[in-house]
């Protein structure tokens, strides 16, 4: 008969039992350091299909067809007010030049060659308009001794915007596109018949307070020079504008209209250059409206080059700018007065 085991060894066989089952737990249940989660089956990323991608390009092209003229149109509206910006800097200049020169403008172009009857002795030296405003807004003198009126390089507000490249022939970088009314500021020994009509008289540079003034253009956009020896500057003078009729016998005074060749009056729209080149109509101002090449002679003097190729802009004598489409610069707008 067995014995019956005493309490307290009941109690301590329990007690172990309880031990064991911990210890099983603290070390077989893994930590975080040990843990490895078990791989899950996941359902793979899928990619654009080529309807999607098609779709998304299809997208895009139409709002870059949408927004591209929009930036367009907005980068050569800057283009024009920086041109307009140029001018009227050019304009005070020419304000500061005149109350330091008894109010006169200066000569548009003097070469040395030429002593004007007497009224220009240029010896040496040859310089235009541009580089006395150059140097007046401060632009560094030219390095040759010889050429003191000068300056090697134009003072940044020549140097226009919706332009040919820099050329590099002869080494220069003048860089000068805006164009004097050679009515305005005239050449040295340059004659006109506007004035007399038995003989020729001299031109003479113009005061800037004119009659007129805020109705007479005296600077403006001009054709550049792209033959091999320009630097692609513009010329510094209106020479060929509306077929030559300046010191060939044939200029105009304003209001005593001579009735020659194709003009009939004063509110015909001006012609860019020489007749060979492209009549005062519409369709002869768009043959006309561009820079100079092969045959420079001929023109154009003036140049719509802004907005695509459509507008110019226009320093008046009386200090303001204006900006005028192709077909809007009658006869009026650069004639002088007889004073």
């Amino acid at each position: 008969m067995l014995k019956s085991l005493p309490a307290w060894h009941a109690q301590t066989t329990w007690c172990s039992a309880v031990l064991n089952s911990c210890l099983f737990f603290h070390f077989s249940w893994p930590n975080r350091r040990h843990f490895r989660e078990v791989p899950t089956m996941r359902r793979p990323s899928r990619g654009f299909t080529l309807v999607e991608l098609l779709v998304v390009i299809g997208i895009i092209a139409v709002l870059i067809s949408i927004l591209l003229p929009s930036l367009n149109k907005a980068r050569q509206q800057a283009n024009l007010v920086k041109c307009m910006a140029n001018l009227r800097q050019i304009g005070t200049t020419l304000q500061v030049y005149a109350a330091q020169n008894r109010g006169i403008a200066p000569w548009g172009a003097v070469y040395s060659f030429e002593t004007s009857s007497g009224w220009v002795s240029s010896g040496n030296n040859s310089w235009t308009w541009r580089d006395t405003l150059s140097l007046q807004a401060g632009a560094q003198r030219s390095a040759d001794p010889t050429a003191p009126n000068r300056c090697d390089q134009a003072h940044a507000m020549f140097d226009d915007v919706d332009t040919m490249p820099q050329r590099t022939a002869w080494g220069t970088d003048y860089r000068a596109m805006y164009t004097a009314n050679f009515r305005f500021m005239p050449q040295t020994a340059s004659q006109d018949w506007a004035f007399d009509g038995s003989g020729k008289s001299y031109f003479r540079p113009r005061k800037v307070a004119l009659r007129r003034g805020a109705e007479i253009m005296v600077i403006w956009d001009g054709s550049q020079r792209l033959e091999d020896w320009s630097d692609g500057s513009a010329d510094a003078l209106s020479y060929p504008l509306d077929g030559w009729k300046t010191g060939w016998g044939h200029s105009y005074v304003y209001p005593a209209f001579p009735s020659q060749w194709w003009y009939n009056g004063y509110n015909d729209r001006i012609q860019l250059g020489d007749g060979g080149l492209g009549d005062n109509s519409m369709a002869g101002l768009k043959q006309s409206n561009r820079d100079l090449g092969v045959d420079s002679w001929r023109g154009p003097s003036m140049r719509f080059r802004h907005m695509n190729n459509n507008t110019g802009n226009f320093l008046f004598a009386d200090g303001h700018v204006e900006s005028r489409r192709l077909g809007e610069v009658l006869v009026k707008d650069i004639c002088m007065d007889q004073n």
